[in-house]
């Protein structure tokens, strides 16, 4: 077999022009080398809108017999990013998520010049800076990280829309679909400032979603207690330095806030629930006295809802804790804040007078690999000190 493809030809009506003895132009794709079915278009207009050249896929296994589309890229001088609904009579129903040694072999699609090592797969110029991203009516899908190393102030993301995995280069993302998952790491360590869901959005946010981003506040989704622990992904604001404020909105019934989930955001002080939530679960947030990088306060305004933390034996019990020091941990619960606010009577004080908190977290200097420091759990008494968790009275 042949590693090298020779040019192939795709025609693509742009337009029907009601000027007669005017004929649609055709568009040439050229196959890219050692990759069939994956196209390189060069220097076309496509419902109005110029491209300097688009990169795509077609899908043949769609399961109904039709041919799909998937881009992977484009470049365009024009101030906002236009992804077309379709390419030669095919509809344009993912982006992104593409194999990324195919670029090796386009004329355009060249690797950026910065730490994340990514293709410059939607503008020739890193440094350049869109107003947007329009997204067609027939797209399903934007794959992993797909908006990175490239700068756009903002997207809308239509209600068909599945899956969103974002990507390092967005600013401002509007989500339209009540039930569209964001993917992991879709927004890690990018640009982020601002996510906006529609009103009891109940999709999934996988693992470390927002972490490390510039977001600065959250609105909290409706999950149900059947389902939430399996639709919010641990570490989801790890390190979002920004974060300051998470609303929790009344129509909640249940909270669950997973281990990781606000480690390291130094900005938010504390979580204020309001009284109709029936249930809250709380895990791991490495909160402790000498490491205060995490909501430090707990406060409820209702006296019925339910608060839980974890047991102490869940996070801390390890051959060293449990059998080599013999710290009883069996009839402890962790609840890893500083304090609890609530009513008096409330069930969230009767659980808070009977928590631990951490009031010292240990690293292990004697490790080399920062990685392992935070490991201070697994070194029994010389690795952690619990405090009862303080409590007051609402006012």
């Amino acid at each position: 077999m042949k590693t090298h493809i020779k040019m192939g030809v795709a025609v693509f009506l742009l337009s029907i022009l009601s000027v007669a003895g005017i004929k649609s132009p055709k568009i040439k794709a050229e196959m890219i080398d050692s990759f069939p079915k994956f196209y390189e278009i060069t220097d076309v207009e496509i419902d109005g809108h110029t491209y300097q050249a688009i990169m795509y896929s077609i899908n043949e296994n769609s399961g109904k017999g039709k041919k799909e589309i998937r881009l992977l890229g484009l470049h365009t001088e024009e101030d906002t990013i236009y992804i077309p609904e379709s390419i030669d009579g095919m509809p344009v129903t993912s982006v992104g998520g593409g194999t990324y040694f195919a670029c090796e072999n386009t004329k355009n699609f060249t690797e950026a010049q910065t730490k994340e090592k990514r293709y410059l797969l939607w503008s020739a110029d890193p440094n350049k800076e869109y107003k947007e991203v329009v997204l067609p009516s027939t797209l399903k899908v934007v794959g992993s990280r797909c908006f990175s190393a490239v700068k756009i102030n903002k997207v809308v993301v239509p209600k068909q829309v599945i899956y969103m995995g974002g990507g390092t280069g967005l600013k401002e993302v509007v989500i339209q679909g009540q039930d569209t998952t964001i993917g992991i790491q879709a927004f890690e360590k990018g640009r982020l400032q601002k996510i906006t869901f529609p009103k009891k959005y109940h999709g999934k946010l996988e693992y470390r979603a927002f972490s490390g981003s510039q977001i600065e506040s959250f609105v909290w989704p409706d999950h149900s207690s059947s389902n939430g622990w399996r639709k919010i992904g641990t570490s989801l604001f790890n390190g979002c330095k920004k974060l300051k404020k998470v609303t929790f909105p009344k129509y909640l019934d249940y909270v669950y806030i997973p281990s990781g989930c606000f480690s390291d955001c130094k900005k938010l002080k504390q979580l204020t629930f309001p009284r109709n939530i029936d249930k809250v679960i709380y895990k791991y947030m490495g909160v402790s006295d000498n490491q205060p990088y995490g909501p430090r306060k707990l406060v409820f305004k209702g006296k019925n809802t339910r608060l839980r933390g974890l047991k102490a034996a869940e996070f801390l019990n390890s051959n060293r804790v449990g059998k080599k020091y013999k710290i009883d941990l069996k009839k402890k619960d962790l609840l890893t804040t500083i304090k609890v606010v609530a009513p008096k009577k409330s069930k969230a004080i009767q659980y808070a007078k009977k928590a631990y908190r951490i009031q010292k977290i240990y690293k292990n200097s004697s490790v080399d690999n920062d990685l392992w420091k935070d490991l201070w759990h697994e070194y029994g008494k010389k690795g952690y000190k619990l405090a009862k968790v303080k409590w007051s009275y609402l006012k």
